[in-house]
């Protein structure tokens, strides 16, 4: 068959017309999943033969349907590169792709904390960043950032490209994604490839697909009600356009201002339908921020989030790594915050293959939303994929509250992943504690062991125990390996969000 169609590409006419296109991920330097059956995808000509073949040895064959469209799945091999791949048709048409690695590719994706690049672009700077940028010299290591497009309609490309990782490319790229990467790239000593779509300010609503939110109670009707906005506007456009031409004045008619906001969907379809299928390990994500006020609902509209993703990808359950929301004033006194990182931690429980890391501890300054220390972040995340994804034996979580029992006035807590657990610092910091009242009060705590003990003698009978649950709670518990534990209550009271929706 192969040799066929090799003969039948001999045979065609060279003035073939140049409809070859490939799906916007595969350019030069791209870096594709080693061991895998990768997708590549693009459009030619309705109904010609397409055949790819590789540097590596691997070749697959396919017909583009009658609206120009082909995928098809290449076989990679282990890491290694470059390699060229061709892409050839029987019109006569041909392309090649350059400087392709095999390795690992893993998805960033998110809002700011996510978005910030290497070279952060205001004040202040990410810590030690013009050394960062400076070090920055990884030729096996790619970057391929999707620029922030919102739409109401999915899109099949997206402008960007692959970018080899220099101190003259680095800027721009989102430095937890960066250091994720680097870290893995030490250890693991392959190529890595890194997918960063990210915007700042941005609800997890804007990076479910429409059919996605659907599945969540309540979102079909805001969806409804935007898409009629939308259809409104259209119709306004077109109604001003026509006015225009016939008074042959276009300042005499202006544009209509919309009267829809970004809806749920948007940004699933600017920034991450034009990437789905391209092969990846996994996916890395920090957000959440922006979904505080309705922490509450985040507990279904994140897991909701994750499933449709992998959904989308149709590649199994892929790994989901995400950051906890830092410690931050803005949020306020109330719990709002506490209750988005519960949701998180909910998440990291209910839904398969995920992680979840903490940054109580490396955020210095509470008063600043987006911490610069991106470098820890990285690290973190990297440990929950080394560990569960490349088989090194190491601790990769911090102690995650497991239960509590009490002991006249005292709480006895235990956790997982809490060998060795230790209170960095002259006292427990963090822990409040509740009687029958439900008023909680600062409390004292100790290490017992692989428990914690925990009372206040304002306390005579508790039966809750909240541990960083605030919007900005310095905490101090750690375990063997340095990691901090995860914000927790051990009551199930009402969230003081419950109720509040999109």
């Amino acid at each position: 068959m192969r040799r066929l169609f090799c003969l039948v590409l001999t045979c065609a006419a060279v003035s073939a017309h140049a409809d070859l296109r490939l799906a916007s991920p595969f350019t030069d330097h791209m870096v594709l999943q080693r061991d895998a059956q990768v997708p590549i995808w693009g459009w030619s000509s309705p109904g010609a033969s397409i055949l790819v073949t590789s540097g590596w040895g691997g070749w697959a064959q396919t017909q583009a349907g009658l609206d120009g469209k082909w995928m098809l799945k290449l076989p990679t091999r282990p890491a290694g590169g470059p390699y060229h791949i061709d892409i050839q048709t029987s019109s006569g048409e041909k392309h090649t792709v350059k400087d392709v690695l095999l390795g690992e590719v893993w998805l960033c994706s998110g809002q700011s904390n996510m978005d910030m690049g290497v070279r952060k672009g205001y004040a202040p700077p990410l810590r030690n960043e013009e050394r960062e940028i400076e070090l920055a010299n990884y030729p096996r290591m790619r970057f391929f950032k999707v620029p922030v497009r919102f739409s109401d309609t999915p899109q099949a490309t997206c402008d960007a490209r692959w970018e080899v990782v220099t101190p003259q490319s680095i800027g721009p790229a989102s430095a937890t994604g960066y250091f994720f990467g680097r870290d893995l790239y030490r250890a693991l000593g392959v190529p890595i490839g890194l997918i960063m779509t990210t915007v700042g300010g941005t609800e997890a609503e804007l990076w479910t697909s429409v059919p996605g939110m659907k599945k969540v109670p309540g979102f079909d009707r805001a969806i409804a009600a935007n898409n009629q906005a939308i259809q409104g506007h259209r119709r306004a456009v077109r109604i001003a356009e026509r006015r225009r031409m016939l008074a042959l004045d276009p300042k005499s008619v202006p544009d209509p201002q919309p009267s829809y906001k970004r809806a749920p969907g948007w940004l699933w379809n600017g920034q991450v339908a034009p990437l789905v299928p391209y092969a990846i390990k996994g996916v890395i994500w920090y957000q959440g921020e922006s979904n505080v006020a309705r922490a509450a609902e985040y507990m279904r509209v994140f897991p909701n989030m994750i499933h449709d993703w992998r959904a989308a990808w149709d590649q199994g359950d892929f790994p989901f790594y995400f950051v906890q929301i830092a410690p931050w004033t803005g949020y306020g006194n109330g719990t709002a915050a506490a209750e988005l990182r519960e949701a998180q931690d909910w998440s990291m429980k209910s839904v398969r293959k995920t992680g979840m890391i903490v940054t109580t501890d490396i955020t210095d300054d509470f008063g600043d939303i987006h911490p610069i220390n991106k470098q820890d972040v990285g690290k973190r995340l990297a440990l929950w994929a080394l560990a569960l994804n490349y088989g090194k034996r190491i601790e990769y979580s911090g102690p995650l509250y497991a239960g509590m029992t009490t002991e006249g006035a005292k709480a006895r807590l235990t956790f997982i992943h809490g060998f060795g657990l230790m209170i960095k610092g002259a006292q427990a910091e963090g822990f409040t504690i509740a009687g029958e009242d439900r008023q909680f009060v600062p409390a004292k705590a100790k290490v017992d062991g692989d428990t914690i003990v925990v009372w206040s003698d304002k306390v005579p009978h508790p039966i809750a125990v909240r541990f960083g649950y605030g919007s900005a709670v310095r905490t101090n518990l750690f375990n063997h390996a340095g990691l901090p534990a995860a914000p927790f209550r051990t009551d199930r009271w009402p969230m003081t969000t419950a109720g509040r929706a999109w």
